[in-house]
């Protein structure tokens, strides 16, 4: 099979129980770049395997304990080295679906239309495709073109920046892939509250007026998260909707924003 012209970015650390199968769902792409942050396990042997051009995470990107503190920094570094115009990226635990698969070959093939693609979300949970989220579609702008001018940022929860009055935007119709494992699912809030810190030192200096806006930006996810996973278990039931405890978890993160915000503001209020 002739390969894909499309380059795939994906960050590394420890990743040898995932790493697989996120390689196997893009071996038809002609360039893997993995970004690695000093794995101990078999991931690089895996990488290798697939045939991967391995590079390693920039210490400037990296906390003391040898964490990612600023993933669109690490993400650049992937774009930087990267041999395509086209580009996609995922993580080590996550992969791309074959309709996915598909339509990027059909536009990198006709190279016409949007350099901007949005992709949806798909997750799994206890090894069921979940039909049902507040979180759907969970656009991300996860496929796009290096002729755009985009690069990433945001040290958490990173995303690309683009100048949107010259790149058109285009949705795609099949998902990428994010498999959660049991704890995450079970105990999201308390699985991801690892973000926090970068949290709050991204938004350490934000001005007040900022400062509200993201507040409500933020309390306005809450709602919507409660609104439509009530909704979702309503009209669809459990089985194939995100289980409770993660929707929770979800709306308790946007929360522990909204205070780390409020509690930034109130201490360069007293200088404490």
């Amino acid at each position: 099979m002739d390969k894909i012209f499309c380059t795939v970015g994906i960050l590394t650390f420890n990743s040898a129980n995932t790493l697989r199968r996120a390689l196997e769902s893009i071996k038809d792409f002609a360039e893997i770049i993995v970004c690695d942050g000093g794995s101990a396990d078999a991931t690089l042997e895996i990488a290798k395997e697939y045939g991967c051009k391995i590079i390693f995470q920039n210490s400037q990107f990296k906390d003391p304990d040898n964490r990612i503190k600023d993933f669109a920094g690490a993400r650049n570094q992937c774009l930087d080295e990267a041999n395509f115009d086209w580009f996609l990226y995922i993580d080590s635990d996550e992969a791309i679906s074959p309709g996915l698969k598909l339509e990027i070959e059909q536009i990198v093939a006709s190279d016409v239309g949007a350099h901007i693609y949005n992709v949806p979300l798909g997750l799994w949970i206890h090894g069921k495709l979940m039909r049902y989220s507040s979180n759907y579609p969970g656009y991300q702008n996860r496929f796009f073109n290096k002729k755009s001018g985009a690069r990433f940022f945001k040290t958490v929860h990173e995303r690309i920046k683009f100048d949107e009055s010259v790149n058109s935007v285009k949705c795609l119709k099949n998902p990428w892939y994010v498999f959660c494992t049991d704890e995450e699912a079970d105990h999201y809030f308390r699985e991801t509250r690892k973000y926090l810190k970068i949290e709050a030192q991204r938004y350490q200096n934000l001005p007040f007026i900022d400062s509200l806006r993201r507040c409500s930006r933020y309390l306005k996810n809450v709602l919507k998260i409660i609104i439509k996973s009530f909704r979702n278990y309503f009209l669809h039931g459990f089985r194939y909707s995100v289980p409770p405890q993660m929707e929770i978890g979800r709306a308790l993160y946007q929360l522990a924003v909204v205070y780390i915000l409020l509690i930034n503001q109130v201490r360069r209020l007293f200088k404490f």
